[in-house]
């Protein structure tokens, strides 16, 4: 197809931030500048010491400041910033491709009816905020539930000016069936992607264990979230005494950081899990396949609201079986590979459940042979040529109108 100028307003991007919608926005647009067309991704500057602009593999990056003292600094910063960019960037564009609820609204309420705008919907994020900010528990101030209804307006606003809207999974496609009803029409789905390149097989499990200097006789589970209470790390760590006394020997790996750090460290000391759950911290970007590598499996024990899951095509890729939940979207990418790695449910017993199961099958050598040659399904240049066919069915509209 002829190439197209793409500009992409996200909240933050990979590496700028962790988080797999923060990934998705920077391999998306990298596959689609290695296909011929002319990103911009306009995202938020998450740290002073990261450039106003730059070139990053073949994408213009363009960063505006935001403020994070505060939920309503945060939203006026960023709608003011999006607005006074998109008035340089939005004319030199023929689509304009939007993620996250408040840089998007930002665009929706800003451009004009000539530009075709695309979102992606990577979960509702009116529930995500809830989840966070309460815990998952069903209290709810009257702060919260107004930060709430702003955001599911914000985003009803935006599914209701683009047009096409994108979603990853079934999950988030119900999502929107069930909140936002006036979309649903324009809704298509492309799952998300995995760097086929990087998160690869090579070299054996006990090597990978020799560089990261893990033990070679232990079972190892790994897991890479960030710390947050949707995560369902806390099940994770309470099903280890069950998978411990089946298999004594077992190490759980926890990577990643969040604000419940300190919390599920204290949970798996009191529970006496010292020599059975380990916490990674922040894993660097070129140590991640190794971690995958080594461990015998990988584990998304996700309590609610997952949009996708990319880790667990992440862990494919290298040859490792991943272990999931039944939690939103997280069974997707399993089910037409393997469903008896779906837990029964999000509980610590469930949980367990499914990894005694998983270590005592024969076949895991086997398994784990697949479990690359399903990942490979989900190249990033494949998922690339699916959004081309969305950008020009949205490009061909608008000609269409005129």
């Amino acid at each position: 197809m002829t190439p197209l100028r793409i500009l992409t307003v996200a909240g933050w991007m990979h590496p700028d931030a962790e988080g797999g919608s923060f990934r998705f926005v920077y391999e998306l647009n990298r596959a689609l500048a290695l296909r011929g067309h002319r990103p911009t991704i306009l995202t938020g500057r998450v740290r002073g010491d990261l450039p106003l602009e730059e070139d990053l593999d073949g994408i213009r990056v363009v960063r505006f400041p935001v403020k994070t003292s505060g939920t309503a600094a945060f939203y006026y910063s960023t709608f003011a910033h999006v607005r006074r960019s998109l008035a340089e960037l939005a004319g030199g564009c023929e689509i304009i491709h939007t993620h996250h609820p408040v840089s998007a609204f930002s665009t929706a309420y800003s451009i004009g009816e000539n530009i075709p705008m695309i979102h992606t919907q990577h979960i509702a994020y009116f529930l995500e905020y809830l989840d966070r900010v309460t815990g998952g528990m069903p209290t709810v101030t009257g702060g919260q539930k107004l930060a709430a209804a702003l955001l599911k307006r914000m985003e009803a606003y935006t599914l209701n000016k683009c047009r096409g809207a994108v979603v990853l999974s079934d999950a988030v496609e119900q999502q929107i069936a069930e909140h936002f009803p006036n979309a649903t029409d324009k809704v298509v789905k492309i799952p998300g992607g995995v760097d086929l390149e990087f998160f690869s097989p090579a070299g054996s499990r006990l090597e990978a264990r020799e560089r990261l200097e893990l033990p070679q006789d232990r079972q190892i589970l790994l897991t890479v979230r960030r710390l947050e209470p949707r995560m369902g790390l806390d099940n994770l760590i309470d099903a280890m005494p069950a998978i411990r006394e089946e298999f004594p020997a077992c190490l759980l790996l926890i990577g990643g950081r969040g604000s419940l750090d300190d919390t599920l460290r204290t949970q798996a000391a009191e529970a006496g899990l010292d020599d059975a759950v380990q916490f990674l911290g922040y894993i660097d970007e070129n140590d991640l396949p190794t971690y995958y590598r080594a461990a015998d499996a990988f584990v998304l024990p996700t309590r609610a609201l997952e949009g996708f899951g990319m880790v667990t095509l992440e862990a494919l890729a290298c040859g490792t079986p991943a272990i999931v939940t039944p939690a939103c979207a997280a069974p997707e990418v399993l089910e037409p590979f393997d469903p008896s790695l779906i837990a029964a449910g999000v509980e610590p017993a469930h949980i367990a459940d499914a990894i005694i199961k998983f270590l005592n099958r024969a076949d895991r050598e086997e398994l784990a042979q697949r479990c690359r040659a399903h990942a490979e399904n989900f190249s990033w240049d494949a998922i690339a040529e699916q959004y081309e066919q969305v950008y020009q069915q949205a490009v061909d509209a608008g000609v269409e109108a005129i």
